[in-house]
Parts: C-alpha cells; structure tokens; sequence
C-alpha cells in the first residue's frame, strides 16, 4: 500500500497491446533494446497499460484509461490489442471500485492508448462517457493540437476518444502548469507531443512522477532510450534528464504507464547513468 497525502495509490492494468519495437526504442539499435524486450515476427513488443489510481474520502481519481472497447478486428490484428475481462471497469471492479465512483479522470494526453478507455461502446451502438460521473482533464494545448494533428501522429487520434467529452459537458480544459488537487500538480513536458503533461502527486515526505509517454518504459530509463514517435525527441531528452535528476537527489518515485514489470521505479544515479529500483511497497 502506497500511501501520499490523503490519497491511497495503486495501478490496476487495463490490457495490453503490440507496438513495433524500432518505433518505441529510436535510434538505439535492437542489439540493444531486443536484449529485455522480446520481438514478435513482426517486430512489436508488448507493452501494458497501467492505470494509476488515487483515493482519498472525497474524489477517485484515475490517470489516463487504456485502449477502450471501441476497436474494429483489423485494428485489433494491427496492434493486437487484448483487454482484461471487463475491460478498464473491470479492471477497477476487482480492485473494489464501480464505474459511477470515479470523480476524476486525468490525461497525460489523448494518444488512443491513453484516451481510449474514457469513453465506450454503448449496447445501443453509440460510444458516450465510460465514467459519467467524472470530470475529464486535459491540457489545453493537447486538446487543440488532438483536433488538428500533424501527419506524423494523427493515426494517434480518434474523433471517438475526444467528441463524447466536448458533447457530455464533462470537459475542462486546463491551460499550463496547476495544482489540480491538493498534492495533486500537473506540469506541462509536450516533447513526446504537444500540451503533454505529467502528473506529480506530492505531500512533505515523498513524490510520485507519472511521467506519461515521456518514459513508457521502465528501460527508457536509459537517456538516449527515446521513442521515434515523439515529436521533439530533444525535447523528450532535456525533459527526462530533469525528471531522472530530481528523482535520484529528492527520492522521488516514477510511474511509468505500460511496463509490464515494474510499474513504480525509485531513481539512482550511477556511474553508468541513471537506474531503477522497484517499489516494493506499491500495488499493481
């Protein structure tokens, strides 16, 4: 049990899916990358998608919701998507929490395997709200460059992930850097695209970093470890340098969204450069 201020801290895991494993390591050849990360014969690796989940008395709060249900069978084959029973509601169910509980719902961004999940396939065909009691969360400039995105990433951005939100009045748009909740910040790291944020949850002794696409993996721990899918891959470094440096001096704990390992990293710097250590204290 991990606990930080008055929020309870666990992940639950909504499926998993295939991404092609040049795209998520760049430039560091698959000598490397294939070494930890095994290949299938089309050259994807699995990855997870891991929800990190906070409770306190008055709000459940959920940080980004996974792929969804909303997939045709060729998509499904592309990225060989595979969810939990129940999906993403499952998921929480067995970890004690309805659907209707959730009061929060906060994207690192709206790349579909991060925006996917907050809305659903209803039995009537239509796609609504997958928590219709919360409040959906995103940075301002995310959310305008979702609606009109480059050729490099639109493939990234279903019109279904983001029209049941603008349609619900479930909707705020946050403009910069804010403490969205008491020890609850989120601070603005658009490399991997634009209006990207992490989401730092904080009280006096210690510190998570859910550092969203900027660090999926727990091996993009390594510096030059940087996906080609981020728009300003320079970027991307600067701001993991900041983030690993912070976190090996003041103790901080990284969330790193599809591990399939080690969720929860703390940071220590080496001789070597940076290296992560499981917590052992967090669920997942």
């Amino acid at each position: 049990m991990l606990q930080i201020g008055k929020y309870r801290m666990f992940s639950v895991n909504e499926g998993f899916l295939r991404l092609d494993g040049g795209a998520m390591f760049g430039v560091v050849p698959k000598t490397l990358w294939g070494r930890k990360n095994a290949s299938d014969d089309k050259n994807r690796i699995e990855i997870a998608l891991n929800i990190l989940v906070l409770q306190s008395e008055e709000k459940t709060i959920i940080i980004d919701t996974g792929c969804g249900n909303k997939w045709n069978d060729k998509q499904r084959d592309i990225y060989q998507i595979t969810s939990v029973e129940n999906g993403l509601k499952g998921a929480l169910l067995e970890a004690g929490i309805k659907s209707e509980d959730v009061t929060d719902v906060i994207y690192t961004h709206l790349h579909f395997d991060h925006a996917g999940g907050g809305t659903e396939l209803k039995d009537d065909g239509s796609v609504g709200l997958t928590f219709e009691n919360a409040t959906y969360h995103v940075q301002k400039k995310q959310w305008e460059w979702a609606l009109n995105p480059s050729e490099k990433d639109k493939a990234s951005y279903f019109k279904d992930n983001l029209q049941p939100l603008v349609d619900s009045g479930k909707l705020n748009i946050i403009d910069g850097p804010i403490e969205l909740f008491e020890g609850v910040t989120m601070a603005i790291t658009d490399s991997h695209t634009i209006g990207h944020q992490a989401v730092i949850i904080s009280d006096d002794e210690n510190t998570v970093y859910h550092c969203g696409d900027i660090m999926p993996l727990a091996a993009h721990v390594k510096v030059p470890y940087v996906m080609a899918y981020d728009l300003i891959p320079l970027g991307t470094i600067k701001a993991k340098k900041d983030i690993l440096e912070n976190a090996a001096q003041k103790g901080w704990m990284v969330f790193f969204s599809h591990d399939l390992v080690n969720p929860m990293l703390t940071i220590e710097k080496t001789d070597r450069g940076f290296k992560g250590i499981p917590v052992e204290s967090f669920d997942h």
